[in-house]
């Protein structure tokens, strides 16, 4: 890989790990927030609402309420294992209806639907539709996730309690010490940070490998009696006296002197071209042998 392929790596790993922490630090400011309620939506109400849509979810076995943020525990389809999902309604210290998911199985749309149940009736409480019998009742949506022959319609019906059947699960309001969501988004974050510190560390290596062959390469040129001479343009308009002295003082022995003539008396003697050995565009990088030709074109 070579040098500008590092740069660009890079650059690319510094953009990636500032947007993942400015999303992490938005993130954070927003689940910081103080989740107030107000007289419309107590924080009664919007536990209760939380526990009647999460009790219509057949294989919802805990749920936890913290500052706006629900997170639910879920058994698998065989029954031996569970994962968790947190739907967070805590929009920086306001329930809105807006909520934010994070999911140890994405393939399922359980979370989507405890989120949509919520969200539903958090909506009807502020458009003033609060009686009891709206209370959550389009359930189909819910979809098995663990079994990938888990996929008939029959299964999807079973996976949402019917009105008479309702779900029995743990309930508690207390703050978990450790979401797993928050551990998978540290875990990508850190992934991330340790690349882009890689991607750095060898664009530095790489930028002082360049830099010590560019010597090496100066000091052979030097050694077979070549010579840096500027750039061209820094003697364009200059003194054509002066700057026939300057390349002599360089060590240029070949240098001829060409008069163009110019109706304009106010260039008299100022350096219009200047080329070495054909070469016109020359920069300060290059080198030259001083028995090269030198050509300096006045007015």
């Amino acid at each position: 890989m070579d040098f500008f392929s590092m740069l660009g790596l890079g650059i690319l790993g510094i953009i990636i790990m500032r947007k993942s922490r400015e999303q992490d630090d938005e993130k954070r400011r927003r689940k910081n927030t103080i989740c107030k309620f107000d007289d419309i939506l107590t924080e009664e109400m919007f536990e209760e609402i939380v526990y009647k849509s999460a009790k219509r979810i057949k294989r919802i076995d805990n749920i936890n309420i913290n500052n706006g943020c629900v997170t639910a525990t879920v058994i698998s389809q065989s029954g031996i294992s569970e994962w968790e999902f947190e739907v967070d309604f805590n929009d920086y210290g306001k329930i809105t209806g807006s909520y934010w998911k994070n999911s140890d199985n994405y393939d399922s749309n359980i979370p989507n639907t405890l989120g949509d149940l919520i969200q539903s009736r958090i909506n009807d409480v502020y458009n003033g539709n609060n009686e009891q019998e709206n209370m959550i009742d389009d359930c189909e949506k819910a979809e098995e996730d663990d079994d990938d022959e888990y996929n008939d319609e029959s299964s999807m019906e079973n996976n949402v309690k019917e009105d008479n059947n309702c779900n029995s699960f743990k309930y508690t309001n207390q703050t978990t010490d450790e979401k797993k969501s928050d551990v998978k988004n540290f875990k990508i974050s850190f992934i991330i940070i340790v690349i882009c510190y890689i991607f750095v560390i060898g664009l530095i290596v790489a930028l002082f490998i360049h830099m010590n062959n560019l010597k090496k390469e100066d000091m052979e040129k030097r050694l077979k009696g070549m010579v840096t001479a500027g750039s061209y343009s820094d003697y364009l308009k200059e003194n054509y006296e002066t700057v026939q002295r300057q390349f002599e003082a360089r060590g240029f022995t070949n240098i001829e002197i060409v008069e163009v003539k110019d109706i304009n008396p106010f260039n008299n003697g100022h350096v219009s071209s200047i080329s070495i050995n054909g070469n016109s565009k020359f920069l300060s990088s290059d080198y030259f042998y001083v028995s090269d030709k030198v050509i300096i074109e006045h007015k």
